[in-house]
């Protein structure tokens, strides 16, 4: 297979794979991102690309097949005023879709047509020409519709250590937006996020976006039955079980962002550091938080949904 998607195997919680650049290990789940850009085979192992990373993986835990226009395959898309990266995920490659920036940042990008990329920052027309660029340089990106240009989310790849201008009060419509009158544990919040950010340095609108995706915007059984609204201690294999309880869901707000996030994942001598920013698998906390290889895209769209505050390219 010259041009190829390698289907990620959805019968196991999550699969491990060696990244090329640094030989770091790292792990991502086809529950969440089903296809990735098959590279080729070195060494035994069917090499891959998803989410930014250039990784090896165990041949059993993929399966390749030729691409050709039919087949399930994650794309961006500009509509109705917003970057989209739909992303197919599951056994099913049921297909969801994340507000990932604005139309006016891509404005090289037409409307309503499919763009194919991998990496969320180099977008092409052609999938085969993708996979080229891919296997020719991971540094390069000649084919390209904005080879010059890379696009960055920008919550995605925002700091932790900034400041939302948005209020509890901002906070707590969102929140009430987004749930009704259903009960949820992230109602009434706002203060709290807003408090522990100017304590511990860690923006409080991109852990309530973690919070929002993490718990279901409070209505998961971890949040409700623990007051867990980050899916701490939740691995993949034993979710429920695994998760950490708290007294009441503020102090898991503080616990997020005192050890997870300011003394843990922006510690650049803790092991899961890897940037301060939502990011992807290439870097930022989703290479360690996450299986979900797109769990950094999930948790900052909920600020392309609300228009509050001026944090947009501050």
């Amino acid at each position: 297979v010259t041009s190829g998607v390698a289907y990620i195997t959805t019968s196991k919680s999550y699969i491990e794979y060696k990244e090329v650049a640094t030989g770091n290990t790292g792990y991502t789940a086809g529950s969440y991102g089903v296809d990735a850009a098959y590279l080729g085979s070195y060494n035994g192992k069917a090499r891959i690309k998803i989410s930014g990373v250039v990784a090896d993986v165990n041949p059993s835990d993929v399966t390749v097949v030729s691409y050709s226009s039919d087949r399930d395959v994650s794309y961006y898309i500009v509509s109705d005023g917003y970057l989209l990266h739909r992303c197919y995920y599951g056994s099913n490659h049921s297909l969801g879709s994340t507000r990932v920036g604005f139309a006016s940042d891509v404005s090289y990008l037409s409307a309503n047509t499919k763009y194919y990329s991998y990496d969320g920052h180099y977008f092409y027309t052609s999938y085969p020409t993708m996979i080229k660029d891919y296997q020719n340089s991971n540094t390069s990106y000649p084919n390209a519709v904005n080879k010059s240009n890379p696009f960055y989310n920008y919550y995605q790849f925002l700091s932790h250590r900034s400041k939302t201008t948005l209020t509890p009060y901002n906070l707590d419509t969102i929140t009430n937006d987004k749930v009704g009158s259903s009960s949820s544990k992230m109602k009434n919040m706002g203060q709290y996020y807003i408090e522990n950010q100017n304590t511990y340095g860690t923006n409080a609108l991109l852990m309530f976006g973690v919070s929002g995706n993490e718990s279901a915007w409070g209505t998961s059984g971890i949040a409700r039955d623990k007051n867990n609204l980050f899916g701490h201690g939740a691995v993949d294999s034993n979710p429920y079980y695994g998760a950490n309880g708290y007294a009441n869901p503020q102090t898991s707000i503080k616990y997020h962002a005192e050890k997870f996030i300011s003394n843990g994942y922006l510690d650049n001598e803790d092991w899961r550091y890897n940037g301060g920013h939502l990011g992807d698998k290439l870097s930022g906390v989703n290479v360690r938080y996450a299986s979900d290889p797109y769990w950094g895209e999930k948790a900052a769209s909920v600020n392309y949904y609300y228009n509050y505050g001026n944090d947009y390219n501050k």
